[in-house]
């Protein structure tokens, strides 16, 4: 559904689901989602939420979704934004990440030229828009489905490789430090509820010691 970018974030009530976990009531967290058009952050999230897949072309508008997580016996409440590229274009960043508590900066593993642009896009916006150094990201890589297909299909028409291996990913989530880099698959599923568990993870402890959570999110890295 399509939302302001700035809606205000109603507290969620205390509640108890059918699982017997506890929902605090508290700010939901903010988590935003940037990239390329057509990486497939839209599906990611629908996955996340609905547990579906969708083949059909992501539409140009920032969604707004609601969603909970579990950290321990409780549920935590999460506001995602979906922001398409071309709209942020055309919008003020500090307004699409106002209040963000984690961005997640997403590319195709399938197109290097998705993952470059992190670094020649996002992150020069990130800082123009006064977030490098207030908002905590992640790198996220997405359809890591189709990235065998992807190497056979280069490797056979003997063109230049456009596939992101893991290590390639790798080393740019530490260039860029961002907190964490983890890969997904929104048609299989695999690795989604993992990154809005750990980027709710990494909102809920920013202002614990940052040395110990920090081993921590390495532990995912290496679960890769």
């Amino acid at each position: 559904m399509g939302s302001k970018l700035c809606a205000p974030l109603r507290p969620f009530r205390n509640r108890t689901d059918s699982a017997g976990v506890r929902t605090r009531k508290m700010r939901p967290l903010k988590i935003v989602l940037v990239g390329d058009q057509g990486i497939g952050k839209t599906k990611l999230v629908k996955q996340h939420i609905e547990k579906t897949f969708c083949s059909d072309p992501e539409d140009d508008l920032t969604e707004l979704h609601r969603s909970t997580v579990e950290q321990g016996r409780k549920r935590v409440p999460i506001v995602i934004y979906d922001a398409p590229a071309g709209q942020i274009e055309t919008t003020t960043p500090k307004n699409i990440y106002s209040n963000a508590d984690v961005i997640l900066l997403c590319f195709d593993v399938c197109n290097k030229l998705t993952l470059n642009n992190i670094k020649e896009r996002w992150i020069p916006e990130l800082k123009s828009a006064d977030c490098a150094n207030n908002y905590q990201f992640m790198l996220v890589g997405t359809k890591i489905d189709d990235r065998d297909r992807c190497i056979d299909h280069d490797s056979r028409r003997g063109r230049e490789k456009k596939t992101v291996t893991r290590e390639e990913g790798y080393k740019v989530h530490t260039e860029i430090k961002s907190c964490v880099y983890l890969e997904c698959s929104a048609k299989t599923g695999d690795g989604v509820n993992k990154i809005f568990e750990v980027a709710s993870l990494l909102a809920l402890n920013r202002k614990k010691q940052k040395e110990s959570w920090f081993i921590r999110l390495d532990d995912w890295n290496r679960s890769l």
